[in-house]
């Protein structure tokens, strides 16, 4: 699945078939535009030097106050960010060791989102987030997403319903596809999944 996201960036060249970006080859696009366009999201996000807000800002210098405090809300970013000692003063290394884990990753969402990109990729960090950004990020989607294409990579089904279009790979291939309730009625391995997942969340 991640191999998958990769090819999307244009990383990755497919072994058969083409990727079409709006009824293009992705083959024939200039890829450093295209991945101007592009923000990937992962469980492992690295940071500049320098404080949270000037991570945001380094990407879209002229960000305005309006568009800055939106990409704050709708991240999730402007909560954490006063449950921090200095807020959006808080200074970051490489690895944005000063954060929690899910903190890094909304960070690295409102860095992505201040890049106005045309497509998000999203590979399984969202279940890394806790139970309370992970509620917001899913309240907020359709925010995050307005003009925007998102895909995202997860084992955890529990976000599945609220996609337009799922995927269902298994050892790389695809084995079904469709809206969640599609699935639920036609795909036995989406099915299983689903169950077991609702099985657990029960424990």
């Amino acid at each position: 699945k991640t191999t998958l996201l990769r090819v999307l960036q244009g990383l990755v060249k497919p072994s058969g078939g083409q990727v079409e970006v709006d009824g293009n080859n992705l083959a024939s696009l200039d890829l450093s535009f295209y991945r101007q366009q592009v923000i990937l999201i992962d469980p492992t996000p690295t940071f500049f030097s320098g404080s949270i807000e000037e991570n945001i800002r380094r990407v879209q210098p002229n960000l305005s106050s309006d568009e800055f405090e939106e990409i704050l809300e709708i991240s999730g970013l402007a909560t954490i960010s006063n449950s921090l000692p200095d807020g959006l003063a808080t200074r970051l290394d490489v690895t944005g060791s000063a954060l929690s884990h899910s903190h890094k990753v909304v960070t690295a969402l409102a860095r992505g989102l201040a890049a106005a990109p045309n497509l998000i990729l999203i590979d399984e960090a969202i279940n890394n987030l806790d139970k309370f950004s992970q509620i917001h990020f899913m309240q907020n989607m359709d925010r995050i997403c307005v003009g925007k294409t998102l895909i995202m990579v997860s084992n955890d089904l529990r976000f599945m319903p609220g996609f337009d279009w799922i995927l269902v790979m298994e050892r790389g291939e695809i084995k079904g596809q469709g809206t969640h309730q599609d699935l639920l009625a036609t795909d036995p391995l989406y099915q299983k999944l689903y169950e077991s997942e609702r099985a657990l969340s029960a424990i």
